[in-house]
């Protein structure tokens, strides 16, 4: 078995199809946060095999029509915003964090109300960029131009405040 990767914005039933139109071993096809997509085949590939890949892979991408590659960028945004937000605090932190939240401010703990906020302010501004993101995507006018968009949270949302539940437990007032 052998795989291959590769940084590319994927119909992934799509290019299942054209790789198996080419009579390659697909075993199957992952897409992981948005753009990296593996390749899995059942066994070694010769190297014509490999060209053969190579170019159903290269050529995809022109095989979609502007509206499909704005639908599947952002389908691919979404999954990406998720995992970044999660890939920090996940859920149950994110949860804990909620409840907490809500405690300091019923008991008038507003200090650890406002450490915690940072909390919420970070993640609104993730959120802030992702739909700026997506409104600039649907703006664009060219399959070319959708393909030049990379996605950067680090450089376009506030720093992560990296909050923790044993400090916000620390701040008794």
């Amino acid at each position: 078995m052998s795989e291959y990767t590769y940084t590319k914005l994927t119909d992934s039933d799509r290019l299942t199809a054209e790789i198996l139109a080419q009579s390659l071993p697909l075993s199957y096809i992952s897409v992981f946060a948005g753009d990296q997509l593996t390749v899995n085949l059942t066994r070694d590939l010769t190297s014509e095999e490999v060209t053969s890949l190579e170019t159903v892979v290269t050529n995809h991408s022109s095989s979609l029509s502007l509206a499909e590659t704005k639908t599947l960028f952002i389908t691919n945004l979404d999954k990406l915003t998720k995992v970044y937000i999660i890939s920090k605090y996940d859920i149950e932190r994110q949860n804990s964090f909620s409840l907490i939240r809500g405690d300091a401010r019923a008991d008038g703990l507003t200090n650890r109300f406002a450490y915690i906020q940072q909390l919420v302010n970070w993640i609104n501004s993730v959120l802030t960029y992702h739909y700026g993101l997506s409104d600039y995507v649907n703006s664009r006018t060219t399959v070319e131009e959708v393909n030049a968009i990379v996605p950067n949270y680090v450089a376009n949302t506030i720093p992560d405040p990296d909050v923790s539940i044993r400090t916000a437990f620390g701040i008794l007032n």
